[in-house]
């Protein structure tokens, strides 16, 4: 009796396992689209870093909560946020609570918080209100969303995708439509 080898041709197998790959790495790739970070240092009123300080970050839309401990070096980090608006507070035992609201977080942004924390009773609460966009200072990119309405409502020929560069700061079209000098 003579037994037949029945395998799939070499090509299928390796599309296979190229389909596998791209299915297990695509969720990693979307968690990180559409996030920022949110970090900073705590410190007492003599400048001292409080470490151990429970830190917490609630989105204002979605009520979900993020929390960590601040490290020896009195450092805090919530990166890879959803983007959004974020209530941040921090409780250290000796001091005041500490609540800041209102900050906004955009696309690729990496906003520092740096909490100078009085001293008092765990019962009694310093509050800031931030009405402000906050100011991302960590590196000197730039970044925007444009959101679907905008894309809808604009007048563009034939909806190029291109076109919407020149609607962030810092595009101007090419002088007499030079597609291949210095932008």
């Amino acid at each position: 009796m003579t037994q037949t080898n029945r395998r799939a041709p070499v090509g299928g197998r390796s599309l296979l396992w190229a389909l596998a790959l791209c299915l297990m790495t695509a969720p990693a790739f979307a968690q990180l689209a559409g996030t920022g970070t949110i970090q900073g240092t705590i410190s007492d009123p003599s400048g001292a870093v409080v470490p151990g300080a429970e830190v917490t970050v609630t989105g204002t839309a979605t009520s979900a909560k993020h929390q960590t401990v601040s490290s020896g070096g009195g450092v805090f980090s919530f990166p890879n946020l959803p983007i959004g608006t974020y209530n941040l507070s921090v409780t250290a035992s000796g001091f005041k609570a500490y609540t800041q609201s209102g900050i906004v977080l955009e696309v690729g942004s990496n906003i520092g918080v740096n909490v100078n924390l009085s001293v008092g009773a765990a019962n009694q609460e310093v509050h800031v209100q931030a009405n402000g966009i906050a100011l991302q200072t960590q590196d000197t990119s730039f970044k925007q969303t444009i959101d679907q309405k905008e894309v809808n409502e604009l007048p563009l020929n034939g909806r190029q995708m291109t076109d919407l560069i020149v609607l962030s700061g810092g595009a101007a079209s090419a002088p007499g439509n030079d597609m291949v000098g210095s932008k």
